[in-house]
């Protein structure tokens, strides 16, 4: 913000300031601030935490926070519209002034609202002209600007008093260039009322000119000493309240002892300098700019008594996901297409067919060639219907011209009764069986290429799955270096039932665990240790896909134990902690 004084409006002595000494000292750190937002109520906050928010935010401020019990919105002021607290503050003080003339303007250099009495300055010198003088003549080029000629144009000596603010104004000008570093900002610019404090306590002069030209400088000072302390301020609460979304975003349910937030939530530092977020109101969490609905709200509004995340940030993440997993998954899918150029034959479909045989299990790797080969005669258009699966009904989403509909319902229902034959119950969902997953393109050479694939297959909470025809006995083939699968699916059944049984755990997962399955959002895996506090390695003893994240961890996890395998007691520990499915 440039601060100047407007030759349309006459100074005249805002208050009456005691020159011997300094601003009184605030505390503008986050614990007061946090204090503040937690307990803004005056029965539960300590003496001195009031009284340092009366100091660093003024009266107004303090008695909106306590009466609304939150921090309050700041009014804009009627003047000059701006509605920052470092206005709030500046027309508190404008306010119990006793010799201010307030118009109705917050009491800011740009409302002009702060007047000098026109009478003679009160260190002796006759009322002067006022000239409009800029930031930059104040600060820039203060000694060219505070330089008084006398008699024949013959510039007057400048004291050991003047000189010493020459140097501490020139000191703030080389540390301006750091804006972000408000301390240093604050130092330079209290020196230089310090400056101005001796100055007049050493010098007699009666020259009206540098007086009033020291005036102006002082009041400039004043001005961003203000608007620094604001901004020093403003950002220890920001801080604060930072601190409290982020202790908000922690893992509940012993969690944290197995897993970590991850990416942006990583740390309050974080949010605290991302100018999208407002933090402001603790009962709504973080509020993301155009984003009535995210990850930082949800993770953020208040708790349950437990820790555990409220119906409404579940049910907030659940539309999350539907928008942003699910909605795509369904709209990518719709893209998939099977395009075979111009005079390439049946013969020559299934030699690319037979010609790219997945390792594992001896099938093509591109399945949805059956529908060229093998085509039906049903009508080519999606539809919906309830599905019977061995007990549990599925809505089912497919096109009936699908050739491969029939198989791939086959791993739906497949996979349904492995895991029910293991006595765990299976919810009801929605099921989207894409006649294509990923664009297929056959050139007139014969050459096929591939683009645009969706998942293999996905859970998106509350109850979506995403089939892919792609799957098909096509398992990922990606192998460790022991030569070991990097998916268990591929190990325990690569025609595609694993895949599914791996998505039923996520299903699984959420409906009997909906907060510690979307508080595990955005997490990685801690280091996990054995009884005799030696490393487990997740990679080996679960797999490699879950050993990355915990929620594939635990889909993971429970696919093996639906094909029979034993598990460590410290990762069956964390597969509970995590809130892993359970029987019944």
């Amino acid at each position: 913000m440039t601060s100047h004084i407007s030759e349309k409006t006459p100074l005249r002595r805002a208050v009456r300031r005691s020159h011997s000494k300094h601003p009184a000292e605030t505390d503008t750190s986050p614990d007061l601030m946090r204090r503040a937002i937690e307990s803004p109520d005056p029965s539960a906050m300590a003496p001195e935490t009031m009284l340092q928010l009366q100091r660093v935010y003024g009266n107004q401020y303090v008695s909106r926070l306590v009466q609304s019990g939150r921090p309050p919105a700041i009014q804009a002021c009627k003047d000059c519209g701006d509605d920052s607290m470092i206005h709030t503050q500046r027309m508190d003080i404008a306010q119990r002034a006793e010799s201010v003339r307030h118009g109705g303007g917050c009491g800011c250099p740009s409302c002009g609202r702060i007047q000098r009495e026109n009478e003679d300055d009160e260190d002796g010198g006759e009322a002067v002209a006022e000239v409009a003088l800029s930031e930059a003549e104040l600060i820039d080029n203060w000694v060219a600007t505070s330089t008084v000629k006398g008699f024949l144009s013959i510039k007057k000596p400048r004291s050991t008093a003047m000189k010493q603010i020459d140097t501490a104004v020139a000191t703030y000008k080389s540390g301006s260039g750091m804006p972000g570093n408000i301390d240093l900002q604050i130092t330079n610019l209290t020196e230089v009322k310090a400056k101005i404090t001796a100055w007049r306590r050493v010098e007699n002069t009666k020259n009206a000119t540098r007086v009033s030209l020291v005036k102006k400088l002082e009041l400039l000072v004043d001005a961003k000493l203000i608007e620094q302390n604001q901004r020093k301020a403003a950002k220890a609460l920001r801080q604060a309240q930072a601190e409290i979304m982020f202790d908000r975003m922690a893992l509940s349910g012993g969690m944290d002892q197995y897993a970590k937030r991850a990416g942006s939530f990583d740390n309050a530092g974080v949010l605290e300098s991302n100018a999208d977020y407002d933090m402001s109101d603790p009962t709504k969490g973080i509020q993301v700019k155009d984003k009535p609905d995210s990850v930082a709200t949800a993770f953020t509004l208040p708790r349950n008594d437990d820790g555990t995340l409220s119906d409404e940030a579940i049910e907030m993440m659940n539309r999350v996901d539907t928008k942003q997993l699910k909605d795509g998954a369904v709209e990518k899918a719709k893209a998939g297409s099977l395009n075979i150029a111009e005079g390439v034959t049946q013969e020559q479909i299934q030699g690319i067919a037979s010609g790219n045989l997945n390792s594992v299990t001896g099938k093509t790797q591109y399945p949805e060639l059956e529908n060229a080969l093998n085509p039906s005669e049903e009508d080519d258009a999606p539809v919906t219907e309830s599905i019977d699966c061995g007990g549990v009904s599925m809505n089912v989403t497919y096109n009936k011209s699908d050739s491969n509909f029939g198989p791939r319902l086959g791993l739906l229902k497949a996979a349904i009764q492995k895991v029910l034959g293991a006595g765990f119950s299976v919810p009801s969902m929605s099921v989207n069986m894409p006649k294509f997953g990923r664009q297929l393109t056959i050139t007139a050479d014969c050459q096929i290429k591939s683009s645009g694939s969706t998942e293999r297959a996905m859970f998106v909470a509350p109850d979506f799955i995403h089939m892919s025809s792609e799957g098909l006995n096509n398992p990922i083939t990606n192998k460790k270096k022991d030569g070991t699968f990097e998916f268990s699916s591929t190990e325990f059944d690569a025609s595609g039932v694993g895949t599914v049984v791996h998505e039923l755990g996520h299903a699984l997962h959420y409906h009997q665990s909906p907060s510690k399955y979307h508080e595990l959002a955005f997490t990685s895996l801690k280091g996990l240790k054995d009884a005799e506090d030696k490393p487990i390695n997740i990679a080996d003893v679960v797999s490699t896909y879950g050993s990355q994240k915990p929620r594939e961890f635990v889909a993971e996890v429970f696919l093996g134990l639906m094909y029979g395998r034993k598990y460590p007691p410290k990762v069956m520990e964390m597969y509970n902690a995590f809130g892993g499915p359970k029987k019944g």
